[in-house]
């Protein structure tokens, strides 16, 4: 897997401030991860922790760098199709250990990261290590990997008869799959990368009126965003817009609909390849 250069003073400056430093994955592997993020942490030794919910999985993985440096955390934000290949279930099933049952892959993943010299070095490490995992974790159904990606393709906006009649399914039946393998619905998938791309527009720093949001993201009317925002976000489109957290950075991460396209590479894009060796020697 080539990597590009990745500068180090985004996450440096993260760990000196308090506030998170976000870098995008390696192309190959977008449809399993939308970010890494870094935030320093006080910490007595590394650490793992795993967060589910409807749409979305983090991957916390706590280090504690050599030669006195501050802890951090390395959070790893996954799609659906990531959080069952690492975490082996479905969204919103308690999740197995990424890596192997024992956990001692994810703790020797923890000690590499903390003995790697620099934040490059490090993110792409988790790059390689986290190829090969995906690559090792349990196969997803190609119609119901096409219909993600063209759910995600689109930020939610394409109907959800025309994706199953795409993958050549019905779609109750591509209904039923996509649960039972994602552990979410195509509609509820829709929904949030519809509000994720609503949410990196009014965090703009002259973000559009509510009404252009709605018509942009593909919502009936300003009132259709209205109710997403609060069922989803728990507060009105204006009051987010307003509103300033550390997970900004995350919150407003390129979707796949804003990325370029992944290489193409073999099995039929349903497991990205594994590297054969690291881009650097770690210590």
């Amino acid at each position: 897997m080539h990597h590009p250069a990745v500068p180090a003073a985004p996450a440096v400056q993260a760990l000196e401030t308090g506030d998170l430093a976000v870098r995008p994955p390696h192309p190959a592997l977008a449809d399993h991860l939308l970010c890494y993020a870094v935030r320093p942490l006080p910490l007595s030794g590394p650490r793992l922790r795993q967060v589910t919910g409807p749409t979305a999985a983090l991957l916390s993985i706590e280090v504690a760098p050599a030669r006195g440096a501050p802890g951090a955390a390395v959070l790893v934000l996954l799609t659906a199709p990531g959080a069952r290949a690492l975490l082996g279930r479905p969204l919103g099933e308690r999740p197995g250990d990424p890596g192997g049952p024992s956990g001692a892959r994810t703790r020797e993943l923890a000690a590499c990261l903390a003995a790697a010299p620099d934040w490059p070095t490090r993110f792409t490490l988790l790059d390689d290590r986290l190829a090969r995992w995906i690559a090792a974790g349990p196969p997803l159904p190609v119609p119901v990997h096409r219909a993600w990606r063209l759910i995600a393709a689109s930020a939610g906006r394409a109907p959800i008869g025309t994706v199953a009649t795409e993958v050549g399914w019905s779609r109750q039946h591509l209904n039923s799959r996509f649960r039972h393998e994602l552990g979410l619905s195509p509609k509820a998938a829709a929904r949030n990368a519809r509000l994720h791309r609503a949410a990196a527009l009014l965090r703009r720093p002259d973000p559009p009126l509510g009404a252009t949001v709605a018509a942009a993201c593909g919502y009936c009317d300003q009132s259709h965003l209205d109710r997403d925002f609060r069922d989803l976000a728990g507060c009105t489109p204006t009051a987010f817009a307003a509103r300033r957290t550390v997970w900004d950075p995350i919150l407003t991460a390129p979707g796949p609909a804003d990325r370029p396209s992944a290489p193409t590479r073999p099995s039929a894009a349903t497991r990205p390849t594994a590297p054969t060796r690291p881009t650097r020697p770690l210590p």
